[in-house]
């Protein structure tokens, strides 16, 4: 005889497994997914892109990572928190996230149709190049960070995509609208989530490298990025 008392599983065991969500929850955890997703993707293009760029370029290396991160990445996290906190004392987090977006996305563009083309006119080689003959040779990768000023503000930016888009602005939004008994579902799938775009990312990130020249693969993961933040930019919209 069975228990009076005894509760009801939500869900058989490989659906709590597999797939915990229920049917009426997908208009939250649908949009939510595809919005975790885009942002991961973009992270995921990012982060091999900035890499290529500054250490693949002339008279640079893997040195120039620990001075960006030391000299540029730093000052850059504690800018980016003081624009971010300016923007949530007078803004929604609806608008902020907006903003913060737009700024990253408008970034991207500029530095891909504008900035990228002009760069031999635009990178520092006359004063690295001063410097270089004054400075040991252990600061290479500190010249390199100079020289190709407009590299390193590019790997900034992508190495700040993670911090600000993904963890505050995402899991700030996540935290608001997701109650503690869905956070134990969901979040495990974004998870899967993540693999996935990481997944996407590498497939077409090396599709662009084929169809393209240097330049164009460049700017045409410039454009995935762009595309996949515009579309997450729609989704948090139609959420709201």
């Amino acid at each position: 005889m069975t228990e009076l008392n005894e509760p009801v599983p939500e869900f058989s065991r490989w659906r709590a497994f597999l797939w915990p969500v229920h049917g009426f929850e997908m208009k939250k955890f649908l949009p939510m997914f595809i919005l975790f997703f885009l942002i991961f993707f973009d992270y995921n293009v990012l982060r091999t892109m900035k890499d290529a760029l500054v250490v693949t370029a002339k008279s640079s290396g893997a040195e120039v990572i620990p001075f960006i991160k030391v000299w540029v990445m730093f000052p850059g996290a504690i800018l980016m928190t003081w624009i971010f906190t300016r923007l949530s004392n007078r803004l929604s987090f609806e608008m902020v996230f907006y903003s913060i977006m737009a700024l990253f996305l408008t970034y991207f563009f500029l530095f891909a149709f504008i900035a990228y083309p002009a760069r031999e006119s635009l990178h520092l080689n006359a004063f690295a190049d001063s410097l270089q003959s004054s400075m040991p040779t252990g600061f290479m990768g500190f010249i390199a960070m100079i020289r190709y000023w407009l590299f390193t503000s590019f790997y900034v930016m992508s190495e700040l995509w993670s911090p600000i888009i993904l963890s505050v602005l995402f899991w700030g939004f996540a935290n608001q609208v997701t109650r503690i008994g869905e956070a134990k579902r969901f979040y495990g799938l974004f998870g899967v989530g993540a693999n996935i775009s990481g997944a996407a990312a590498g497939a077409l990130s090396y599709l662009c490298c084929l169809w393209g020249r240097n330049d164009d693969s460049m700017t045409l993961q410039i454009l995935l990025v762009l595309g996949a933040g515009v579309l997450a930019i729609g989704i948090f919209r139609w959420m709201h």
